[in-house]
């Protein structure tokens, strides 16, 4: 079939200080064998090689590509700024430092071009360092959910879902109106709490296509810990009182739970165990722990969190760290 026939994907992909990962992440990208593929990448002000491989990447032929570069603004503008330069019917974002196996984006629009009340494809991921030896494969598993569906899950952390924007494909109509909110971190998961709402069907596939490389230097990355990281707790805080009187009520509580549980130890292990952060987040524990441990739908990680809770703050710091 002539590629045009096809609908057009807009793939966006903000980049910031990756040189190290980036000529395999485009090289990944030259690979796809969807002909009808828009690749708008956006340097966010890098101050290493990354631009130069941004432009020495932006002549590949047999895609429509667009390169930018702005000052540095912060990973939501980027996005925000990729959306407002793409023109496709469906939407992709692909974080600079990953890489996507070749039949990535084919296999996202094949199933949202079968399934038309989808507005969400999400695809299964891998992590790792290198994708050397990665085996891109079909596991031939495929779910259907509501869009609140899930929502729920998302926020319950369970059933292969996540809060990231990559890895999924979008239709473009969903991003009327709805950007990402700039200035924080964990902006996907923001901005996913209120996309998914409106989302009438969203498929999981469980197609291993798409590998999430593990930079430390990232910004949520293990060597990179800063107060930042707390903007979770305002994040899920949001969201948990936008769900009041909602289905996902119980689902976005356990969030608020699951969030201070993570930023509790982080702080503990970056030496601010006796912080004003640390204590609140230790408040906010022991509020929501009891509801976590009895509900039924939490994740064995939350109710194992909630039970030792009750020993007290010293073994739950010493547990907490094998677990970050």
């Amino acid at each position: 079939m002539n590629g045009t026939a096809l609908p057009l994907v807009s793939l966006i992909i903000p980049v910031y200080n990756v040189d190290r990962y980036l000529d395999a992440c485009l090289d990944s990208v030259a690979r796809q064998s969807y002909p009808n593929l828009e690749v708008v990448i956006v340097d966010d002000g890098s101050t290493d090689r990354s631009a130069a491989i941004c432009d020495a990447w932006g002549g590949e032929s047999r895609f429509r590509t667009a390169v930018y570069h702005n000052a540095n603004n912060g990973v939501a503008a980027t996005r925000n700024f990729g959306l407002d330069h793409c023109h496709g019917e469906f939407i992709a974002f692909l974080d600079g430092d990953d890489v996507i196996g070749p039949e990535y984006i084919s296999g996202l629009a094949e199933i949202m071009r079968s399934t038309p009340d989808a507005d969400v494809v999400m695809s299964s991921f891998v992590r790792g360092t290198s994708p050397d030896g990665v085996v891109w494969g079909d596991r031939a598993r495929v779910v259907v959910n509501t869009g609140v569906e899930a929502l729920t899950s998302m926020l319950y952390q369970i059933d292969g879902s996540d809060s990231a924007v990559w890895g999924k494909l979008f239709r473009a109509r969903l991003f009327a109106g709805m950007r990402f909110r700039e200035g924080i971190l964990y902006e996907d998961l923001e901005l996913l709490a209120r996309l998914l709402k409106k989302c009438r069907l969203v498929v999981k596939t469980g197609t291993i296509n798409y590998f999430y490389r593990k930079n430390p230097l990232g910004l949520t990355g293990r060597l990179n810990f800063n107060l930042h990281r707390l903007d979770v707790l305002a994040v899920t805080e949001g969201i948990y009182e936008d769900a009041n009187g909602e289905s996902w009520f119980m689902a976005a509580r356990d969030r608020v739970f699951s969030a201070n549980c993570n930023m509790y130890a982080l702080l503990c292990a970056n030496g601010m165990a006796h912080s004003d952060q640390a204590a609140a987040c230790w408040v906010a524990i022991k509020k929501l722990r009891r509801g976590t441990l009895f509900d039924r739908h939490t994740r064995i990680k939350s109710k194992a969190g909630a039970a030792l809770s009750y020993s007290g703050r010293i073994l739950f710091r010493f547990i907490s760290k094998f677990t970050i």
